[in-house]
């Protein structure tokens, strides 16, 4: 899977990829998003737990099991291409589009990618939530416009406001 990187191997005859690659890479929002939320819900319910082990390529692959017995699959990208190679396959998806044609600019989406993968080296939880990080994004750079002056610091601000007080 270009999206997750994710490789399926000892293929059946009567096996379907798409339905294979939802049961072996529950995280892949390529495969959710390509199922359906109902019928990947039925995979996932059908499916026991189950050990993945996708295969590594250009980024390391950590399979970290939780208390529940599920397996989170997670990435660290190793370097900027394969980030970029991530982002790119992201910007692909119908989210993206979606908030493409809503006005968003490409720069926003694809920034808000960048961050949210260099940073939590997962995908964002919802389609909602990469909307609420463009959204924010969006804002934030109207607001500032290039003034740095515009940028709000919480510590600094308490601090002139106390000032202002003890002023009075």
């Amino acid at each position: 899977c270009f999206y997750c990187n994710g490789s399926l191997q000892n293929w059946g005859p009567n096996d379907n990829p798409m339905i294979e690659h939802a049961r072996w890479f529950p995280h892949c929002a390529y495969a959710k998003q390509l199922c359906g939320a109902k019928l990947y819900r039925k995979i996932q319910e059908s499916t026991q737990t189950q050990q993945a082990t996708p295969s590594s390529k250009n980024w390391i692959n950590q399979l970290i099991i939780n208390n529940s017995s599920t397996v989170d699959y997670r990435w660290s990208t190793s370097d900027e291409d394969t980030l970029w190679q991530l982002v790119a396959a992201r910007l692909d998806l119908p989210i993206s589009q979606s908030l493409l044609s809503r006005n968003f600019n490409l720069s926003i989406i694809k920034r808000c990618w960048e961050d949210q993968l260099r940073l939590k080296h997962e995908d964002f939880v919802s389609d909602s939530d990469l909307l609420m990080a463009c959204t924010i994004l969006q804002k934030q750079i109207e607001y500032i416009d290039g003034n740095k002056e515009h940028i709000i610091i919480p510590i600094v601000t308490m601090r002139k406001n106390r000032e202002r007080e003890k002023a009075r």
